[in-house]
């Protein structure tokens, strides 16, 4: 059990790229997956259309995914957030206001911590 009166300052903990390359990296492969799936069945009369091998797979899954990871890397660079989440401030404050006017009297009280 602890003390809440001991609690001083709590920090975000610190947030590497790695979780956006990875991220990244697998919708680049993915999408270059399904990009090479895509055109496996083409009309073979068309030029410049032809049956994907294992080999083009694999080249257009490990290009796509290279991509996504330097977009993943860059999106997660551009992400800051501040690292204190909660800081003990110095102590409760109290202020009182008394507000005079004609035929009227009020006043605010407000404590702060």
């Amino acid at each position: 059990m602890f003390r809440n009166d001991r609690i001083v300052r709590i920090d975000r903990p610190h947030d590497s790229l790695a979780n956006g390359a990875l991220i990244g990296l697998g919708v680049g492969a993915a999408m270059g997956l399904a990009a090479m799936a895509s055109t496996s069945g083409c009309d073979p009369v068309v030029i410049g259309c032809s049956e994907p091998d294992a080999g083009g797979y694999v080249a257009g899954t490990l290009l796509f995914g290279g991509l996504g990871t330097a977009v993943g890397v860059g999106i997660d660079a551009l992400i800051h957030h501040d690292r204190e989440i909660y800081r003990r401030g110095a102590g409760a404050q109290a202020t009182a206001t008394l507000a005079l006017g004609h035929r009227a009297l009020g006043g605010v009280f407000s404590v702060t911590w």
